[in-house]
Formats: C-alpha cells, sequence, structure tokens
C-alpha cells in the first residue's frame, strides 16, 4: 500500500484488494489500521512502524498481528521524500507470515512437550553435557537418583559430581571413543556416589548428538539397579549354601553307608568275641585279656559309627530343612 501523511490509503496491490476483500477505489481514502486492525481505533496500534516512522524518522520492521484478518504479518514502512526532504509518501508493506508464526509455534510446543517428557520421565536419570562432561541437562529422576538439584548440578563436571575417581579418569576418552565412532555404547553397569556419599550401582548408556554448528552433546541415561545388585548377590550367596548343603548331604550318606556296613562287621566281632570269652576252655586263660580287648575295641567302634550314623542323619535333615 502507498500512505499519505495521515495514514490515509493512496494505492493498493492486488493482494491487499484480495487480504481486504474490497476493491481499490473502496480502500482509496481510508485509514489503513481501521481497515486491518480495530475498526474503533482513532489512531495507528502501539508498535506500529508507521507511526514510529512519523513520531521519530524510524526504520522498524515489525512483526504485527492484524485483528481484523486473523493473521500476523512482518510489516515495513519506507518514505518517500518530497523535494524539501519531508515524508509526502509512506510506501507500507506487509508480508503474510502467519504459516510461519504456527509453525514456530508448534516447534515450541512439541520442544516444550519433549522437554517436559525428559524432565518428568521416572525412574530414568537423564544428563546431558558437553565433551568435557560440564552439565548441561539435568532431569528430576537425576535429582531424586544423585541426590543433587539441576540448579546446582548444571555448570559442574560430571565426573566431579557422580564419579569415583577410579572411573572419572578414563571418563573423556571415554566421550572421545563414542565422539569418534558416532555410536552409543553398549548398555554397561556403572558404579556411581550419591551427594551423600553413598555407592550406587547404575545400568546405564551414553550416546552423542551432533548440532549443525558440528558440536557434539553427550547423553546418558541411568536406571538405578542397587537392590536388583543387592537381589543377585543374595542369591549368590544362597546358591552357594545350597551347594554346600548338598556337598554336606553327600558326606552324611557316604558317611551313613560306611558307618552301616562297619557296623554290620563290627557285630560279627563283637559277637564272636562274647562267644570265644564264654567257650574259652581253663586251660587257655591267658588268651581272656586279648579277647576282653577286642572286645571292648570292637564296642568303642560300634559307638563311633553309631556317632556317624547320628552326622548323617543329622546332615540329611539339615539339607532338606525349609
Amino acid at each position: 500500500m502507498i500512505l499519505d501523511r495521515e495514514s490515509r490509503i493512496i494505492s493498493v496491490n492486488r493482494a491487499t484488494e484480495n487480504l481486504s476483500g474490497m476493491p481499490e477505489s473502496r480502500l482509496i481514502g481510508l485509514k489503513c489500521f481501521k481497515i486491518f486492525h480495530s475498526g474503533a481505533a482513532e489512531n495507528p496500534p502501539a508498535g506500529c512502524p508507521f507511526l514510529a516512522l512519523m513520531e521519530s524518522g524510524s526504520l522498524d520492521t515489525v512483526e504485527m498481528e492484524m485483528e481484523a484478518l486473523g493473521k500476523v504479518f512482518l510489516v515495513s514502512c519506507t518514505p518517500v521524500l518530497d523535494p524539501e526532504g519531508g515524508i509526502s509518501r509512506v510506501i507500507h508493506i506487509a508480508t503474510d507470515i502467519t504459516r510461519r508464526k504456527q509453525a514456530e509455534a508448534a516447534v515450541r510446543e512439541s520442544l516444550a512437550r519433549f522437554e517436559a517428557i525428559v524432565s518428568n520421565t521416572p525412574m530414568v536419570a537423564m544428563q546431558g553435557f558437553d565433551r568435557r562432561g560440564v552439565v548441561r541437562m539435568w532431569n528430576r529422576a537425576s535429582e531424586e537418583l544423585y541426590g543433587y538439584p539441576a540448579a546446582e548440578a548444571l555448570g559442574m563436571r560430571i565426573q566431579d559430581v557422580i564419579q569415583d575417581p577410579e572411573d572419572a579418569a578414563g571418563f573423556e576418552s571415554f566421550l572421545a571413543l563414542i565422539e569418534d565412532s558416532g555410536k552409543p555404547v553398549s548398555p554397561r553397569e556403572w558404579r556411581i556416589r550419591t551427594r551423600g556419599g553413598n555407592l550406587k550401582w547404575v545400568y546405564s548408556t551414553t550416546f552423542a548428538v551432533r548440532f549443525a554448528s558440528g558440536d557434539a552433546e553427550f547423553y546418558c541415561m541411568d536406571v538405578d539397579i542397587t537392590e536388583l545388585k543387592a537381589a543377585q548377590d543374595k542369591l549368590r550367596e544362597t546358591e552357594e549354601q545350597l551347594r554346600f548343603s548338598q556337598k554336606l548331604e553327600a558326606m552324611g550318606r557316604l558317611a551313613g553307608g560306611i558307618a552301616h556296613d562297619f557296623n554290620n562287621i563290627l557285630t560279627v566281632i563283637n559277637g564272636f568275641s562274647e562267644l570265644l570269652l564264654m567257650q574259652l576252655p581253663p586251660e587257655e586263660a591267658d588268651l581272656r585279656p586279648s579277647i576282653v580287648e577286642i572286645l571292648e575295641s570292637g564296642r568303642k567302634a560300634m559307638d563311633l559309627t553309631g556317632r556317624l550314623l547320628a552326622f548323617s542323619r543329622k546332615q540329611v535333615w539339615r539339607s532338606r530343612s525349609p
């Protein structure tokens, strides 16, 4: 559009006719802001580049919502000077950027939604950091797992925040490997230290995201497996106890079998010794002490086999107890 110093329309192009729904003949003489903004207004809206041009001579390009059209435009005003250098006409150019603004709003909404998802994802601690490990993103699950609020963790090196000194030493080499390969590392178990000094275990994977600038940012996703590790250790301990118990049962069965067989042999020995003592002729009385010694030893041996049998029964019972 071409406007006079009072913002009245002097001339319009075809696009202006299409937007307003009126031919040029009807538009000429009307003030532009009454057509494209509020018809009841007496002055151009705040921020209008025409107003800025006429009041201070500044040449501005601004985004303006034209309420009457329900659209957003990029608006600029260029002066046409008279021979004395004063403004005689103004070239008013408005470019429809509604779709671009809608796309930008959709992108912002999508980013906000993504950030909300990342920030509030339960059970998965996520951190973002640069090549040196300086933290740039720290979600709520990281706050809960590691004990550091985001405001404190941001700007610190992750090596200094949660890693054990032994693991932190090779962390930058670890990041270099990810950056060079362009691939995430296989999930692995990491030992970490919380703000309170407690050691925990996490199941973690780290990957890099490269931006148009060429810089890479690294993201880590951790799941607390401390209780799982404790349960695995307890299970291993229980399995070792079970294997030991099974060994004791086997030993008990073996001892019981040997003791039972040995007891049968001793029964025969002791029985014949007692029979020999009863039938010993007087002329062989000098043999009695030796036979008595054999009998006493047999009885002691039977007592020992009895203990072995008791041991075997005890171990078998223990191994079968809940």
